[in-house]
């Protein structure tokens, strides 16, 4: 062999084996990235049926009426307390009223939302005020949540006035501590 292909050669050769270890270290360098990202707290509430109906009254006394219901879903990705509040039918003039009581179940596992508000129906419509529900829904859920009315005239036929009553219910949701 001439001695200028043998230098060459062993140019060549020395020059691969340097490229190869430089690729071998090359190929073994990580770098790790960290990725970040904030999630914030969220709910949203959506009404799925309404408007909660009772119908008409007769005008007769001690006359109890029970109302559709009333379905509203809340979706929240962070626990939540729970208040609900309602008033008593009235007139626009609210010189009458009829007692109302409203009860409140969640349809929905994993819920146990299971009560009345503003008054008791089974406590002869004994005033009970808000239901206040602490962490009543966990995160990362999706519950619907039924209002069912009940209303009843007074003990004579004079106690209300002809004429339409509404009313309003309240559902209020705010992020748990």
């Amino acid at each position: 062999m001439p001695k200028k292909f043998s230098v060459v050669l062993i140019v060549v050769t020395v020059v691969l084996i340097g490229l190869s270890s430089v690729v071998d270290v090359i190929a073994q360098v990580e770098q790790n990235l960290d990725v970040t990202m904030g999630v914030e707290k969220f709910v949203e509430m959506t009404i799925l049926s309404e408007p909660m109906g009772f119908g008409n009254f007769t005008g007769e006394k001690d006359k109890e009426r029970f109302a559709n219901h009333t379905i509203i879903r809340v979706e929240t990705n962070t626990p939540l307390d729970l208040r609900f509040s309602g008033d008593d039918l009235s007139t626009t003039t609210a010189s009458s009223s009829l007692e109302t009581s409203y009860w409140v179940n969640g349809v929905d596992f994993p819920s146990e939302v299971e009560d009345y508000f503003n008054r008791d129906k089974d406590n002869d419509y004994n005033e009970v005020g808000n239901l206040v529900l602490p962490k009543a829904q966990q995160g990362c859920t999706s519950i619907r949540y039924e209002f069912i009315g009940f209303a009843r005239t007074g003990e004579t036929i004079a106690s209300q006035e002809a004429g339409q009553y509404t009313a309003t219910i309240t559902m209020t949701v705010s992020f748990a501590e």
